[in-house]
């Protein structure tokens, strides 16, 4: 017979040691209060690097104006010096050894190297007029963001002496009579974006619209693909031409190019929301398009295309930036698009 089994419990312990060492004490350190929030530092959340920004940032890279580099001067200095000594010493050489032929062509090279030189040169301060333009438009900024008084109107006389604005029209004599004392740097660069600028805006967007048009129709109309190419390009960089001397700028060859990319990354840096919305009413309107013919839909899309590098093109020769809500939209030129380019099917 098993025997019940007895509760096992375990002897007590005694700790009789000193939770403290002698001599140790406690070490409290001093309250700090805090009262105003400029004692916190506040740290910036690094932002996202999402592919997009990625893009954003090469294109940025990419198209952004170089400084020169100090080299490079010199280098064309130095080209430019030795063509000069090579052609006088050939002369010079020709002519002691009375040799009329060596002579006669030492000198027509001489002449069109002076021509060529000439030609970059003109090429090069086309270029720079062009880099100091869009420029301008962050001086404007620095003006109105600092709230003083007297570098605006002198600000303003520059950007119309550098578009070849008559001083004696109506949009520039109203501006100059609306101005008062009172106003600051900030409001006298609004009257004269309001007043003198937005005609120079309004004779831009009739020019866009009428290159937008053409080309548009020239692509319904044109039975090839590839002359279909060298129409929107010439229509494109026509366009450009006009849209700059409305502006006041001067463009050459490389410049041209400048601008034209510039432009492009402009509309690669455009809102995506922007975008969006633009492509949704013009697929919509592409549809329409499509149900009179496919030619008259394709003619659109490129009619479309062009609008949008107008803008963009507006965007970066325009003397300021846009104040808000003034810019201009493609909705604007999207229904006289579409409006040309179904007239023209429909006949």
């Amino acid at each position: 017979m098993k025997q019940p089994n007895k509760a096992f419990i375990k002897p007590n312990k005694i700790f009789d040691q000193q939770l403290e060492k002698e001599g140790q004490t406690t070490i409290l350190e001093k309250a700090k209060s805090y009262q105003d929030e400029d004692d916190f530092t506040v740290n910036a959340v690094p932002e996202d690097n999402t592919t997009s920004g990625k893009i954003e940032t090469e294109l940025f890279r990419t198209v952004q104006p170089k400084a020169s580099k100090k080299l490079f001067p010199f280098a064309i200095s130095l080209f430019v010096g030795l063509v000069i000594w090579q052609a006088i010493d050939s002369i010079w050489s020709s002519f002691q050894a009375s040799d009329m032929l060596t002579l006669s062509w030492s000198m027509f090279v001489m002449f069109l190297s002076f021509i060529g030189l000439s030609a970059v040169g003109r090429e090069w301060l086309k270029l720079r007029k062009l880099r100091q333009h869009m420029s301008i438009q962050e001086q404007g900024v620095q003006i109105s963001s600092s709230d003083s008084i007297g570098s605006g109107k002198k600000f303003c006389q520059k950007l119309a002496s550098q578009a070849s604005i008559d001083v004696n029209s109506a949009s520039y004599q109203r501006w100059l009579q609306a101005l008062t004392h009172s106003h600051n740097d900030r409001e006298i660069l609004e009257l004269y974006d309001t007043m003198v600028v937005s005609e120079q805006d309004k004779i831009a967007v009739r020019t866009v619209s009428k290159f937008s048009t053409e080309s548009a129709a020239l692509i319904a109309i044109s039975p090839l693909a590839i002359a279909d190419m060298f129409l929107v390009a010439w229509r494109s960089i026509k366009m450009l031409d006009n849209l700059a001397d409305i502006y006041g700028v001067e463009l050459g060859y490389w410049s041209r190019i400048k601008l034209f990319k510039a432009v492009l990354f402009n509309m690669a840096m455009a809102g995506v929301s922007d975008l969006a919305v633009d492509a949704s009413i013009d697929l919509l309107s592409m549809d329409l398009a499509g149900k009179v013919s496919a030619r008259a839909a394709q003619g659109f899309g490129v009619g479309i295309l062009t609008a949008r590098l107008g803008i963009r093109a507006m965007d970066l020769l325009r003397p300021l930036k846009w104040q808000d809500g003034h810019e201009v939209k493609l909705s604007s030129i999207r229904k006289v698009i579409a409006e040309k380019v179904i007239s023209l099917v429909g006949k």
